[in-house]
């Protein structure tokens, strides 16, 4: 649900400055997944040795470069249209 809904909240976010808008985001989406993990009292870890050069790799290329396409895509198109392609995504790499 929060994915989806992103589309909507890109579209309202084209004429912020965008490392701001998301940092907020991010800031929040941390937040929340504490929040949540809190009363299901889950044990968190942090990521060790060469695992934070995965997890930084993955952030930047996974989850800033898709924001930030989105958030430019929105700019040009209409956010149905890029809901769909980003709808899309999941059911192109299964076949």
């Amino acid at each position: 649900a929060l994915v989806g809904g992103s589309v909507t909240v890109s579209n309202a976010l084209v004429g912020a400055p965008l490392r701001t808008a998301q940092a907020i985001r991010y800031v929040a989406a941390t937040a929340i997944l504490l929040a949540m993990a809190r009363p299901a009292r889950a044990r968190l870890s942090w990521p060790r040795g060469r695992e934070w050069l995965w997890l930084t790799g993955l952030a930047i290329t996974g989850l800033v470069l898709f924001n930030v396409a989105v958030v430019q895509g929105v700019a040009h198109a209409e956010p149905a249209v890029i809901a769909v392609a980003v709808a899309a995504v999941p059911v192109l790499l299964g076949v």
